[in-house]
């Protein structure tokens, strides 16, 4: 049986030497191999034999090769709605999702009287290789040098490739694309659709292990989550990013340090803690905004946008800091399937609030600008989300609300303070008790009188009965009754 490589190489030797179709075979046979490299590129490693890029690519040629020179069997189809491309031929219906250029021709597509098709629900790619095989039997064997020749092709197909093959399309009506299609952010583009664009390109491809030093902030809250690579030699600027101010217990002596290792501060004790992959992800969920240059810029992204790189890039993963950031759930990662899953009802395909999870660097040479237009409008005119914990009122008390839809407090309380991942609650006694947001109950009873922050101690302290005690001591782990955290951020 042939390998997925040597599959590859044939189903671009018949798109290099079919295109532009002639006869019906000749259609057919793109079709088919532009669909067994659909299959392809989501199998493990596939990106290293294709991608998307000259597969949608060479979708969008195909269909607009159709529309201006239509074949009598052949039917293709647009819809807008789903950004789905069909061409039903030889009594089978193929489907491309996301195939560019297509929405430019939107108005040529209604003058030309385009039938529209529906999806007939065949999976034609779990059966590529067969389709194939039957359509395309009898190829010449390929050399090594020719193999090479049409992976490079494929792998380095970019944006302008795109527009070169159809520019040199004959009887295609050319499109001004770079209006239309949003090529790049040239010098015409308004300043704040460029701000949007460059905002988009860090929340996809952000990473952290390839900085040496970044700070993450949440809206509402002023607790600056700053990250430190040590390097053997940068101990005292660590000290001067990560603890500026604070007393010396708090750094980790330098022998303890890890050279390449990145660090960051516990928020309930102000202790260094070594960063680990998984701990960067969620400290990235509950601060999801990079500030650089004193401007902040939202990590997040809509569901629409998170869909459509999950489809086209298999191996990467989304969470939803709705529901990441929660201790008492079980944490998860949405593949595409898992996308198409969430309800359609729910705030999380309406907010934004999706973060990339991109541990094998798909993305990295990743064109943002080839996001399709109307994506990018939708994010553009998403706002950041800011409302993790909100207060409620009822007759006169209040309660709390967690990422608008969790209920934490019911608003039977006299008031409610919230500071960084802990709310001090009154009741209608007018005693004060501890709240943690994070493990989402009180870790205090309410047995004090009082509750605040001393700064010449570090430390929150409490009165009970005109008697200070020490509630939690930053630092040093002394702490009162259950004032713990099962995790920290």
């Amino acid at each position: 049986m042939a390998s997925w490589g040597d599959y590859a190489v044939k189903a671009a030797y018949v798109i290099e030497n079919t295109f532009p179709p002639q006869e019906l075979d000749d259609t057919y046979c793109l079709v088919v191999a532009l669909n067994l490299l659909n299959a392809i590129v989501k199998q493990p490693g596939g990106r290293r034999l294709t991608s998307y890029s000259y597969i949608k690519g060479m979708a969008a040629c195909l269909f607009l090769w159709l529309m201006y020179h239509p074949q009598r069997a052949v039917r293709v189809f647009w819809d807008k709605a789903d950004d789905v491309a069909y061409f039903r031929i030889c009594g089978r219906q193929f489907s491309f999702h996301y195939v560019p250029l297509l929405h430019c021709y939107a108005a040529e597509m209604v003058q030309l009287g385009l039938q529209a098709q529906l999806w007939d629900g065949v999976r034609l790619q779990e059966v590529a290789t067969g389709l194939f095989d039957a359509a395309c039997s009898g190829l010449p064997s390929l050399g090594i040098d020719e193999c090479r020749r049409l992976t490079d092709l494929m792998t380095h197909f970019s944006w302008d490739s795109l527009k070169e093959r159809v520019g040199a399309m004959e009887g295609v009506k050319q499109m001004p694309w770079k209006q239309a299609c949003h090529g790049c952010a040239g010098s015409g583009m308004p300043r704040g659709e460029k701000e949007k664009w460059y905002n988009l390109k860090q929340a996809l491809l952000f990473d952290g292990f390839d900085r040496d030093c970044y700070e993450l902030r949440r809206h509402k809250d002023c607790w600056k989550a700053k990250v430190v690579r040590y390097q053997g030699d940068n101990y005292a600027a660590m000290v001067e990013l990560l603890s500026p101010g604070k007393p010396q217990w708090c750094r980790m002596p330098e022998r303890l340090l890890e050279k390449g290792a990145w660090y960051y501060v516990q928020r309930t004790n102000w202790m260094w803690k070594k960063l680990s992959c998984k701990r960067a992800l969620l400290l990235r969920a509950h601060y999801c905004n990079l500030v650089k240059k004193r401007k902040c810029y939202n990590l997040c992204v809509t569901y629409r946008i998170a869909c459509y790189l999950a489809l086209c890039f298999p191996d990467i993963r989304f969470v939803n800091v709705l529901n990441y950031t929660r201790f008492r759930v079980r944490r998860r990662t949405y593949t595409y399937l898992d996308l198409l899953r969430v309800p359609a009802g729910s705030k999380a395909r309406v907010l934004k609030v999706w973060m990339v999870v991109d541990l094998h660097h798909d993305l990295r040479h990743f064109d943002v600008y080839s996001i399709p237009a109307r994506l990018f409008r939708e994010y553009q005119e998403a706002d950041d989300y800011a409302d993790f914990f909100c207060k409620v009122f009822k007759n006169g008390r209040v309660g709390l609300v967690a990422y608008s839809r969790f209920h934490l407090l019911p608003a039977v309380y006299d008031r409610v303070e919230v500071y960084g991942h802990y709310a001090r609650v009154r009741n209608h006694d007018g005693k004060w008790a501890i709240y943690s947001l994070l493990q989402e109950c009180f870790v205090t009873d309410f047995d004090y009188d009082a509750i605040w922050y001393d700064h010449a101690s570090y430390a929150v302290l409490g009165t009970v009965q005109k008697r200070i005690v020490v509630i939690h001591q930053m630092g040093t782990g002394r702490k009162q009754g259950e004032m713990t955290e099962i995790e920290d951020c």
